[in-house]
């Protein structure tokens, strides 16, 4: 290429989308550090979630998130109370105080119970479920999905790679009453055993691959909220990672893909 053709290349300004610029206006500050390690998928989802979400007390379950958020390192700016059981604490004091339960898919689903019971009675209260797959860490051999069989005014599910698309769902959720459920894709590079700069690329690829599908329900209908252009191939997110070590989890994990095209071809 010629120098005077090099000239002639003009870049296409950078546009930050909506969602993006209204947080940057908000100028809140929410974590002034952390102990994290280095690519935490579900620490970056709670911090997005403090900066659009505002007087609200964080309910944190027991687990990794809750174990590096502590009393005088809180981290956190917001007022927070740590539970055991986070739905059923929630739920005690969601009367009087606008509630965020912040929980991992392992506590979500060993305190399963107390969530369907908030949900039914549709107790006033939003709840996020960072889903990082620490659910097979406490022996179970499959990945637990919950947004789709949590009986919700609203449920939805979201990936941190896609953050408009997160700040939305949590913008529409708090401005609903009632039990809401988002189930957030937080890839952890511990658990998942990936280089911690590609947490954001690995969420990504999860939805381009159809592994893990955006909607969200409302009134029980489910409608998809981001459709991949293409699906990719599956063997980008095996080689990024090392968690799949075995040919009959690779082939769950295709027949759940699967699963999810067809369902992504009926909406």
């Amino acid at each position: 290429m010629e120098e005077n053709e090099l000239m002639e290349i003009k870049e296409e300004p950078l546009v930050p989308e909506e969602e993006f610029l209204w947080l940057a206006k908000k100028n809140k500050l929410v974590m002034t550090g952390n102990p994290a390690c280095s690519g935490c998928g579900s620490v970056l989802a709670l911090k997005i979630a403090l900066q659009v979400l505002d007087n609200h007390l964080l309910v944190l379950s027991s687990g990794e998130v809750s174990g590096m958020i502590r009393y005088p390192a809180s981290y956190i700016t917001s007022p927070v109370v740590h539970a055991y059981n986070a739905a059923a604490a929630a739920s005690a004091i969601s009367a009087d105080y606008p509630v965020m339960v912040y929980a991992g898919d392992g506590s979500t689903a060993e305190h399963i119970a107390s969530v369907l019971r908030a949900a039914k009675n549709n107790e006033n209260m939003l709840y996020i479920c960072y889903n990082n797959s620490g659910y097979s860490s406490l022996g179970f051999s499959a990945e637990k999905r919950f947004a789709r069989t949590i009986p919700a005014a609203y449920a939805a599910t979201t990936a941190v790679s896609h953050m408009e698309d997160y700040v939305k769902k949590l913008k529409k959720a708090s401005q609903m009453s009632g039990f809401r459920f988002i189930e957030v894709l937080t890839p952890c590079p511990q658990l998942w055993k990936f280089d911690p700069s590609n947490t954001i690329e690995i969420s990504r690829i999860a939805i381009e691959t159809a592994y893990w599908l955006l909607y969200e329900i409302v009134d029980e209908k489910l409608e998809i909220t981001s459709r991949p252009q293409k699906i990719e191939s599956i063997e980008r997110f095996i080689q990024l990672q090392k968690r799949f070590f075995s040919s009959n989890v690779i082939e769950n994990l295709k027949e759940t893909i699967n699963k999810n095209i067809k369902l992504l071809q009926k909406r």
